[in-house]
């Protein structure tokens, strides 16, 4: 721009650079202006939208509790976390922590030994290597930063021990009390509480549909289980599946299938939702069985 400047300066004459330059000015300062407006505009929406936010919903209760049994705030924290939470372990594994920092403090210092060698060596020898002074004390620094893990590991467990042996209470006596049912919904995540003579009632209706479901007489698992058996020995001397095929749908110690039911909370009353539970049953492996085999047929290419 300067170069630019001095040019226009040689070409016209004093009065029409002065001019030029002046109107330059103005029109560079119109178009500054312009952006610094346009900004302005969109710094303003920006605020305004933030300001009008919609305020983010308070997390939905996940325990809903439909019997006429009040629980108390501990019961309800205990339930908070649903059917399916895993609490952490209290145990220490000392073995494996001990082998994990010497598989770390052998490849720290590149250290490196026949494979299994030990195996060749009697129980009661003790296994000596030749290291440096150096090693030796980076094997110092090791160990005495795992001992100072391992007692902060198990402060901590002690801690987590304290803060679970009351929620594991709460539970075991939760579960322990036939008045209640505690299950999951039929929709989503969370917890359902039941009054169990409500729940009996919402389930023998279902079960009074013939419908859907009739009387027996008797159990007919084992002779149904005999008859697969015996089905599956003929598919499989004629080739029609093979060994590992029959290992997996042939059925052993089968059981009659179970049914529960769900509560729909979205539904008024909320009915029951039957769920057939079907594991163990006499079908359940030559299910499985025509899962594989005809898995290609599903398959969309």
């Amino acid at each position: 721009m300067k170069r630019l400047d001095e040019e226009l300066k040689q070409i016209v004459s004093g009065i029409i650079y002065v001019r030029l330059r002046s109107i330059a000015e103005i029109i560079v300062n119109r178009k500054t202006e312009s952006i610094e407006i346009g900004h302005r505009n969109k710094l303003i929406g920006l605020r305004a939208d933030k300001c009008n936010r919609v305020p983010t919903q308070p997390m939905l209760d996940p325990v809903t509790n439909l019997s006429i049994y009040n629980l108390t705030y501990d019961e309800h924290t205990a339930l908070i976390n649903g059917l399916n939470h895993v609490y952490p372990s209290t145990r220490f594994d000392q073995s494996k922590f001990i082998c994990n920092i010497e598989y770390f403090y052998s490849r720290l210092i590149n250290f490196r030994t026949s494979y299994r060698h030990y195996e060749s060596k009697h129980a009661s020898e003790i296994v000596r290597h030749e290291l440096t002074s150096l090693q030796l004390g980076v094997a110092a620094e090791v160990r005495e930063a795992a001992n100072s893990y391992r007692k902060v590991a198990d402060s901590e467990l002690k801690r987590t021990v304290m803060q679970n042996r009351k929620t594991f209470g709460i539970l075991r006596s939760l579960a322990k009390n036939k008045d209640i049912i505690i299950t999951r919904p039929d929709k989503g995540r969370g917890v359902v509480v039941m009054d169990r003579s409500d729940y009996m009632q919402k389930m023998n209706a279902i079960l009074d549909d013939r419908s859907y479901f009739s009387l027996i007489d008797d159990d007919p698992t084992l002779v149904n289980e005999n008859r697969l058996i015996h089905l599956l020995l003929d598919l499989k001397r004629e080739g029609f599946i093979s060994d590992n095929e029959y290992s997996l749908a042939r059925p052993t110690g089968s059981r009659p299938a179970r049914i529960y039911g769900l509560p729909k909370l979205h539904k008024q009353g909320c009915p029951l939702h039957p769920v057939m539970f079907a594991t163990k049953t006499v079908s359940y492996g030559l299910g499985k069985m025509l899962t594989n085999r005809l898995n290609h047929l599903r398959t969309s290419r």
